[in-house]
């Protein structure tokens, strides 16, 4: 259908600001999707009950991995107050930096990334945006960067940052160029071959420990 995304992702921020969350997300953590989904439980959240009655065919093996990611989403950003979740959607869907809607972009980002992790960075980016800790194209940046990423460089992107400008780059060029595409690292090209320089985007992904 060509408006599954658009409906979708208005479901999802109906979800991100639906008050029920909270609980349901602390009840999927106890017993699970697969017990969750056969009582019904599940279809309480927005997002899945308009994924049940777009694609009329019941949850598939991808819808289930999608909402999983969701969850995962959503259990780390509840922290935020309900109240600053809906500035936080309001504040993005009248920036024309961000020129998109909030649940259709967190669609396609959970859809594209891969892991088990990566659901929990993108709400603590959203978490530090609504916070008011980053700005709109900070998030946009972090939001690319944690996509890109991949997680095999996950636990190289802290050393990397902290080593001294004296030291010599330990790791292989895969990384670096891993980093570079992700926006963590910049490529400085010389007569003394290729090297890698740290961004102030990798600052704040650490600031923000989006890598624990």
């Amino acid at each position: 259908m060509s408006d599954k995304p658009q409906t979708l992702g208005s479901a999802i921020t109906e979800t991100i600001l639906s008050e029920p969350v909270d609980s349901l997300v602390s009840e999927y953590a106890e017993i699970g999707i697969d017990a969750i989904l056969s009582e019904g439980i599940l279809k309480e959240i927005p997002f899945v009950h308009s994924l049940i009655a777009v694609t009329k065919i019941g949850i598939t093996i991808s819808d289930r991995l999608l909402i999983n990611k969701l969850i995962k989403f959503l259990s780390a950003i509840q922290d935020v107050p309900s109240r600053e979740r809906q500035e936080m959607v309001s504040r993005l869907e009248l920036d024309p930096v961000f020129g998109r809607k909030v649940g259709e972009h967190i669609l396609e980002l959970l859809v594209r990334v891969e892991g088990k992790q990566k659901p929990k960075m993108l709400a603590q980016a959203f978490t530090a945006y609504a916070k008011n800790r980053i700005d709109v194209r900070a998030l946009l940046r972090l939001n690319h960067a944690i996509e890109q990423l991949p997680n095999s460089e996950l636990a190289s992107v802290r050393p990397f940052y902290n080593r001294s400008p004296e030291e010599p780059f330990e790791f292989d060029t895969y990384t670096g160029q891993s980093l570079a595409t992700a926006g963590l690292a910049e490529i400085n090209a010389g007569f003394g071959g290729i090297s890698f320089m740290k961004t102030e985007l990798c600052r704040v992904f650490l600031e923000l420990n989006l890598d624990v």
